[in-house]
């Protein structure tokens, strides 16, 4: 499952890769926190696992993603809103 994600993850940077967006915002936070985890287990738990930053990358991409669709969506919704408040509104000639 999660090399599924790990191919997902990486399609999803390829395709977003043009522009600063929550895509490569989830794999800024993807990283912080899976660093944090990972030190974390080193500290307290059975060592240091690399693989915890990949699993929480895969995650915070996956989240990135969904949040860039939700604000497709939500403009998309928006702008017809706003077209069918905006029928037969218009001002007459002259």
């Amino acid at each position: 499952m999660w090399l599924a994600g790990a191919v997902a993850t990486v399609i999803l940077l390829i395709v977003y890769w043009k522009s600063k967006n929550a895509v490569w915002g989830g794999l800024s936070y993807g990283i912080v926190f899976g660093l944090i985890w990972a030190i974390g287990t080193a500290l307290f738990g059975d060592g240091f696992n690399f693989s915890y930053v990949g699993k929480a990358i895969v995650v915070g991409v996956i989240i990135g993603f969904l949040a860039e669709m939700l604000g497709k969506f939500s403009k998309s919704k928006k702008s017809e809103v706003d077209d069918k408040n905006n029928e037969g509104t218009a001002l007459p000639p002259g």
